[in-house]
């Protein structure tokens, strides 16, 4: 069920922060910086840290494979928004999972990472965007069914990487 007014933008920014979180982290890993960064608070949330480790865990342990796709992508700023709505369209083409869902976390974070190592830093905010928007617009719904945002904290990072 998917809420309206107030709440809806409420989850809708709840979003973004988890996905401007999440990809800040993984471009500091990096050791790159996104300096249009929204404010972020100092201490993640439980939620940003689950994601932040489940992430982790998924890149671990697909990271041949997540490397070789990404490596093979070649983004530049016309083909990037089209590139990303075609993979993550085939990531949820037969259903949604938790594991799925941070596979696109995952996919978001490592897009960013590449845009600005191939000098194209300012994507990093419209990919943002588009993983908050999917999010929002495609799988909000089911992530309010099965136990909100809060449902990947109690979700170990085993049974999520293996069911994507």
């Amino acid at each position: 069920m998917r809420t309206t007014g107030t709440a809806a933008t409420t989850t809708g920014m709840e979003t973004r922060r988890l996905v401007a979180d999440y990809i800040n982290f993984r471009l500091q890993k990096q050791g790159l910086r996104w300096s249009t960064c929204p404010e972020l608070p100092a201490v993640p949330t439980n939620v940003e840290r689950a994601m932040r480790l489940l992430g982790e865990e998924f890149e671990t342990r697909y990271t041949e494979v997540f490397q070789e796709m990404c490596n093979q992508l070649h983004i530049t700023p016309n083909n990037a928004q089209p590139t990303f709505v075609a993979i993550v369209n085939e990531l949820f083409s037969d259903g949604i999972k938790w594991g799925r869902i941070v596979a696109l976390f995952s996919f978001g974070g490592a897009l960013a990472v590449q845009c600005v190592e191939k000098e194209m830093p300012v994507l990093v905010d419209n990919v943002v965007e588009w993983v908050a928007n999917y999010v929002d617009s495609n799988l909000q719904s089911w992530i309010q069914e099965n136990g909100g945002w809060v449902r990947t904290i109690f979700t170990t990072a085993y049974s999520v990487a293996s069911s994507v």
